[in-house]
């Protein structure tokens, strides 16, 4: 799963756009690396490669959250370029840093990605989210919304689905611009672990009665 945002403005920023989508599709579904800092790694090599051209300039890029998730090790992969994770578990929530610089960035070279991997547990909440809705400008004093901010919002909703967290979300963000126009396009996405979904899939793959083709209605 992924969470992108193209820093670029332009011709551009519509060209990683279009060539991000694509390069990620190659990676992941034709070559089948499923390794996330190895994706950003290949990633920012060929962004770079396709940046060198008179109207690239260096704010040109990709900031990214990438997770592999494995449902049967009950684990999931996280590697970040400028952008984060965060894991709600216990009534506790824990930003999980990416790395400092984005897709395109020169300096990353050498340093490449980290992979941060984390055993879930059941009803842990993971949120993947842009820095449009962080930037945002607002509430009383008319400053951005902020990190510290976006964790108490969802803090004081995580008891909630996540279809009505979302709502909340979009109605405290709503409250929060007022007048203001929205600075940026805005991405959250959030997710909450159920392994009883999964072991009902893994118990019926297991068996002796296994047909690919009846999985999804059996585990409905």
């Amino acid at each position: 799963i992924a969470s992108v945002d193209c820093t670029g403005h332009g011709t551009p920023g519509a060209l990683i756009s279009i060539i991000g989508s694509k390069l990620l599709d190659k990676i992941v579904k034709e070559n089948g690396n499923t390794n996330p800092a190895e994706i950003l790694e290949l990633m920012n090599l060929d962004i770079i490669s396709t940046l060198q051209t008179e109207w690239s300039v260096a704010s040109d890029g990709m900031d990214m959250s990438l997770i592999a998730i494995d449902v049967w090790q009950r684990k999931v992969t996280f590697a970040g370029a400028k952008n984060s994770l965060l894991l709600m578990r216990d009534g506790k929530i824990q930003r999980i840093k990416g790395d400092r610089g984005s897709i395109g960035d020169t300096h990353l070279y050498e340093k490449g990605f980290t992979n941060h991997e984390i055993k879930l547990r059941s009803d842990d909440c993971l949120y993947m989210f842009t820095d449009g809705i962080i930037d945002q400008f607002g509430g009383p004093n008319n400053k951005k919304l902020m990190n510290r901010r976006l964790l108490s919002i969802l803090d004081s909703n995580k008891d909630y689905s996540m279809k009505l967290q979302s709502e909340c979300l979009a109605s405290e963000l709503e409250s929060w611009k007022g007048s203001n126009e929205q600075v940026d396009d805005i991405l959250v996405i959030g997710m909450r672990v159920d392994f009883d979904h999964i072991n009902i899939v893994k118990r019926f793959r297991d068996s002796k009665h296994y047909d690919p083709g009846q999985l999804w209605s059996k585990a409905s």
